[in-house]
Parts: C-alpha cells; sequence; structure tokens
C-alpha cells in the first residue's frame, strides 16, 4: 500500500526476520520471487541468483 512507503517499516521487517534466523543457525537465506531487489541490496548483502526459477517451491503456497 502507498500510504505505508518510505516509512522504514519494510527495512525493519527484513532486518528483524534476517537477525531472528541468524539466531536460530542459519547462514543465509533465499528470498523467492523478491520484489524491488534494489531494496534487499540495499539493507543487505543480497544479489541475484543468476538462472534460477521458483523451481519445486512453484505454486507451493496458494
Amino acid at each position: 500500500d502507498e500510504e505505508y512507503r518510505g516509512k522504514g517499516i519494510g527495512k525493519v521487517l527484513y532486518l528483524q526476520a534476517l537477525y531472528e534466523l541468524k539466531h536460530m543457525g542459519y547462514a543465509y537465506c533465499i528470498i523467492g520471487g523478491a520484489g524491488p531487489i534494489d531494496f534487499y541490496k540495499k539493507h543487505s548483502d543480497a544479489y541475484v541468483i543468476e538462472n534460477s526459477s521458483p523451481g519445486i517451491y512453484e505454486g507451493l503456497l496458494k
């Protein structure tokens, strides 16, 4: 929703999720079907995995 863009909410949620994953013992995470890639690059060391596709997870959650 445009009303909430630019307020830092997404950044806080994203960074908190990464923090929680780290403390659960995960070394990395993969974000499938990520929206604006620049958002993730700006707030972490995210990068695009070239030639990747949804694979086995395509359509899993409905």
